[in-house]
């Protein structure tokens, strides 16, 4: 395979890259009902307000990789203006979701609010997840042909003649949630330092896996769609990049929050307060 830059690729490269994106995306799928599956079984996570964001994160990523599978979707169709629309609403809903752990994370420790308090909380994010996420779905529709389907492109979502504006509404509000989530977790680590030498430890590991997970899925996208920028031709090892990694963020929080919940509550089962509002 040439790895270089064309208007259209191979059958052999499209069927690559159809094949790694839906492997990325049975991944996540089963991922995320594992979360909320355990979440919907488990009574003591069903407690935990971090668990129900989680939750609600596990379900944004679900819907959105079940809509990655729609790969044959074509342009114009009744079926890929439905995966366009609804991809844009459940990625941009799920890394909002993000900058709510984050923020949860940083009332509940920096600023020690009471569960309560935190528990109250849940109706605005919801309120500002879903609402922002509408917003930014429905403003294409009002666009000539926003939302469609490149020759290049495993999925449907805005064409590369709105490239800047695709940039502006998805990848410019995805950097600052993940510089408002990088900030929250700093100031968060720093007040953990004064407690318990294994919270410190957990918490480190699991913000640092949190935001590589975040960084790794969503990074390889926004590469991609600045070279769309730049030069209208795509870039096999990109957009296979991006097919590839882009669906794995539902099964990347399933290793960071899925299989770490059970060790994690083992060891904070005692602990209670202000801990367990993080776990």
């Amino acid at each position: 395979l040439t790895f270089g830059t064309r208007s259209m690729f191979t059958a052999q490269e499209e069927t690559i890259i159809r094949i790694l994106a839906s492997t990325s995306s049975c991944l996540s799928i089963i991922g995320c009902l594992f979360i909320i599956i355990t979440f919907s079984l488990l009574r003591s996570l069903r407690q935990s307000n971090t668990s129900l964001l989680v939750f609600f994160l596990s379900i944004s990523d679900l819907i959105s990789t079940a809509f990655t599978l729609f790969i044959w979707a074509t342009d114009d169709s009744i079926l890929c203006l439905i995966q366009a629309a609804s991809l844009q609403f459940w990625d941009i809903s799920g890394f909002l979701w993000s900058s709510c752990l984050a923020l949860h994370a940083y009332n509940a420790i920096c600023r020690r609010k009471r569960q309560d308090v935190l528990e109250s909380h849940t109706k605005y994010y919801i309120a500002f997840v879903y609402g922002t996420s509408a917003t930014m779905a429905a403003i294409p529709f009002f666009l000539n042909d926003a939302y469609g389907k490149e020759e290049q492109d495993v999925w449907c979502w805005i064409t590369l003649d709105y490239r800047w504006f695709r940039f502006s509404v998805y990848y410019l509000p995805l950097m600052l949630v993940w510089v408002f989530n990088l900030g929250c977790y700093i100031l968060v680590l720093r007040m953990i330092r004064k407690y318990l030498s294994f919270i410190i430890i957990s918490a480190n590991r699991r913000v640092s896996l949190y935001l590589l997970v975040f960084l790794v899925t969503k990074s390889s996208g926004l590469i991609n769609r600045t070279w769309n920028i730049v030069d209208k031709d795509p870039v096999f090892a990109l957009s296979l990049l991006q097919a590839t990694l882009a669906p794995l963020q539902g099964f990347g929080n399933f290793l960071v929050y899925g299989i770490g919940q059970v060790r994690r509550n083992a060891h904070l089962n005692g602990i209670g307060g202000t801990f367990e509002q993080i776990s």
